[in-house]
């Protein structure tokens, strides 16, 4: 048998930090493209309790099966999206749970956050923190531009992506989704373009008192909760802090 090879603590994981949207799990998912490496995520903000987090995390980072032996398949990159999701009394246990994990690990471990919490002050302790920066203005309009040439779209001119690049505040996915969202309309006229992409960004503050409002007072079922948040423009991890 091979012995298992443990990590230091202080090498076996980071944090990435940043806003929704900057491209965090990509990063992740792009460094185990470059070392050929398998991810196996999950979200704490899903995962809270200590149980759960061992259940889905802890055997896969001390052990191998023997098919990965026989076969040599891809070493694991364990990714632990949304810590800060982690709050209150009952998540307490999951804190020491990612910080036992982090000794005991064979595997590296990425955690992502989208701000700075408090309650996370063991664990920055541990590992080492990196903040990720939204890319520059023109940075993205180069990814702009290579994606309206791969996918052949004509029509939508400079001034509008730089519109859509201002409103979405460096959260390049919402770029990506308005790019794609206005691609089906790529009208001639520069007015009906700038017109439908505000009509993309309605007041966010006044949609989600509204939608949290509909959350607590008229929804019933798991199922509504969902359709009603699937039909929504806000993004999910902003939803998410307004529910907490």
């Amino acid at each position: 048998q091979k012995k298992l090879i443990r990590l230091d603590p202080a090498k076996a994981g980071v944090l990435l930090e940043g806003q929704p949207g900057i491209g965090k799990t990509s990063i992740v998912y792009a460094l185990a493209n470059d070392f050929d490496m398998e991810v196996v995520e999950t979200n704490a903000s899903y995962t809270r309790t200590r149980d759960a987090l061992e259940s889905k995390l802890k055997e896969t980072s001390k052990s191998r099966g023997i098919l990965d032996y026989i076969t040599e398949s891809k070493k694991k990159l364990i990714l632990i999206d949304e810590v800060d999701g982690i709050y209150g009394t009952k998540d307490r246990g999951a804190v020491p749970a990612i910080l036992d994990l982090v000794k005991d690990t064979q595997f590296p471990i990425i955690m992502c956050s989208n701000e700075y919490k408090a309650s996370l002050q063991s664990l920055y302790k541990m590992i080492p923190r990196y903040e990720v920066h939204p890319l520059s203005q023109r940075e993205i309009m180069k990814i702009l531009n290579t994606i309206l040439k791969k996918e052949k779209i004509q029509g939508i001119k400079e001034e509008d992506l730089e519109l859509i690049i201002t409103k979405n505040s460096g959260d390049l996915r919402g770029i990506i989704n308005d790019l794609q969202a206005l691609s089906r309309l790529s009208t001639s006229d520069t007015d009906d373009n700038k017109d439908f992409i505000y009509s993309l960004h309605r007041d966010t503050t006044e949609e989600i008192f509204g939608l949290i409002r509909d959350l607590f007072k008229n929804v019933k079922t798991l199922n509504e909760a969902r359709t009603l948040t699937d039909k929504s423009d806000v993004d999910y991890n902003f939803l998410y802090k307004w529910v907490n």
